[in-house]
């Protein structure tokens, strides 16, 4: 994908994210873009395309970051907590109203990003788990399977629920509990000490921007 096509699929996501995909019509992106239809469709074939595009760039991006971050050469402990941080950011960046619109609207491509995503998440989290065993900071005895779906499976629904906001699953109280919960279900002893120095560093971050936790 070269960067003159990134850059159209950005603004053009700035669209969908403020308006809904419904809403806005291959005439209003091209107005917003300053080029004719004509130009816009020699990128696209129709806004199916342009749908399906913006969601294999975001995909590629955040691919990209959790790459950054595995080959960042730091623990399993501090590797979970700097993805973690990156869904917090997706999960801030969320737009309900343009998933909807998409499974509505686009459900072949929504299908595409929710197995595109578990598959990601599933293989960041499996390899994290032995990771963090052959640091010694995980039990040798957990199901990596198991703890992997139970993993998955919680941050899937942070992205599909009611009964907590957005502001309340991404504020830091929420975000560092979820982060105890899961390292102190799996961790030896090695574990939670190397997870308290996480959680003194936590605390020492939101005190200065002033956020009680």
């Amino acid at each position: 994908m070269n960067e003159e096509l990134k850059n159209i699929l950005k603004r053009v996501n700035q669209l969908f994210t403020k308006y809904g995909i419904k809403s806005v019509t291959m005439d209003d992106i091209s107005h917003e873009l300053a080029i004719s239809k004509k130009t816009l469709y020699q990128y696209v074939k129709d806004k199916g395309e342009l749908v399906s595009l913006i969601v294999d760039m975001e995909f590629e991006e955040k691919s990209t970051c959790f790459g950054e971050i595995e080959h960042a050469y730091v623990n399993a402990i501090n590797e979970l907590y700097q993805v973690q941080k990156v869904i917090n950011t997706i999960l801030k960046e969320h737009s309900p109203s343009s998933v909807y619109d998409l499974k509505k609207y686009y459900p072949e491509v929504h299908q595409k990003m929710n197995d595109m995503r578990r598959k990601k998440l599933m293989e960041f989290t499996m390899e994290n788990l032995k990771k963090g065993k052959a640091e010694g900071l995980f039990r040798s005895t957990i199901n990596d399977l198991l703890i992997t779906k139970l993993q998955v499976q919680r941050i899937e629904n942070t992205f599909d629920n009611d009964f907590l906001s957005v502001e309340e699953m991404t504020s830091p109280p929420i975000f560092i509990e979820m982060f105890i919960y899961h390292i102190r279900g799996i961790a030896t002893e090695k574990g939670l000490i190397e997870l308290e120095k996480v959680i003194e560093k936590l605390k020492s971050d939101y005190l200065k921007t002033n956020i009680n936790i």
